[in-house]
C-alpha cells in the first residue's frame, strides 16, 4: 500500500524543467514481503521479479512480489 502511494504521489506532482516546462514522472515498483527463513539475496530476487513484471505492464505500475 505503501509503495502503491508513493507511485501515486510521485505521478501527481508536477516538476519544473529546466527549460521552465512542467513535466510529469512516473515510477515503476516491485516489492516483496521478506519470508520467515529467507535471506537477503531471495527478497531482492524476489522483488527484482516484480519490478520487470511491472515494467512489462507498462508505465506507472505496482506489483509485489509472489
Amino acid at each position: 500500500m505503501m509503495a502503491d502511494r508513493l507511485r501515486r504521489r510521485t505521478q501527481s506532482m508536477q516538476i519544473l524543467s529546466d527549460h521552465g516546462k512542467n513535466v510529469t514522472v512516473t515510477i515503476s515498483l516491485g516489492v516483496a514481503q521478506m519470508r520467515t527463513g529467507e535471506d537477503a539475496d531471495t527478497l531482492f530476487v524476489r522483488a527484482d521479479a516484480a519490478l520487470y513484471r511491472a515494467k512489462d505492464k507498462g508505465k506507472s505500475q505496482t506489483v509485489a512480489a509472489s
